[in-house]
């Protein structure tokens, strides 16, 4: 989908003409209506004012606020997470080295069960739970994050 800017005047839409760069957050954009009846030209801004994702690779210089519906997703997401990893923790003694698929399978069909979710994303979520309380245990640890691609 790609963003539009209408006259003020006719409703008609605008064509950008050339921005500058304000800050990080802000450009300033010189537009022209696009009807030749009305011909308005006029300066608009352009302004980035909240995350609703979080970035990759996040620039330390920039403070968004994150949207409400970003925070609470984040919130179930974390809460998930701890809950395949506390089922890992409970079940992991009762499955030998050599059973490691079985704890995973049951991990991905108790997250299917009690949260609803899809077999694809219980399995990466499990698998990540399982990562983190095996590589603890080695004094590593992977930073992940299920919305990075």
């Amino acid at each position: 989908m790609r963003a539009s800017i209408y006259c003020a005047h006719c409703k008609s839409p605008a064509t950008v003409r050339n921005s500058f760069f304000l800050s990080p957050l802000l450009r300033r954009l010189f537009c022209v209506c696009r009807n030749p009846l009305c011909g308005h030209t006029f300066v608009a801004e352009l302004e980035t004012i909240r995350t609703l994702s979080p970035s990759g690779t996040p620039d330390p210089d920039i403070q968004l606020p994150t949207s409400t519906r970003a925070r609470a997703y984040k919130k179930e997401a974390d809460l998930i997470h701890t809950l395949a990893r506390n089922f890992l923790e409970e079940h992991q003694a009762e499955h030998l080295s050599h059973h490691r698929q079985r704890l995973i399978e049951r991990c991905i069909k108790h997250l299917m069960e009690v949260k609803g979710i899809s077999a694809s994303a219980a399995e990466g979520i499990a698998l990540q739970a399982l990562d983190e309380c095996e590589s603890r245990d080695r004094g590593e640890y992977i930073d992940f994050h299920p919305d990075i691609t």
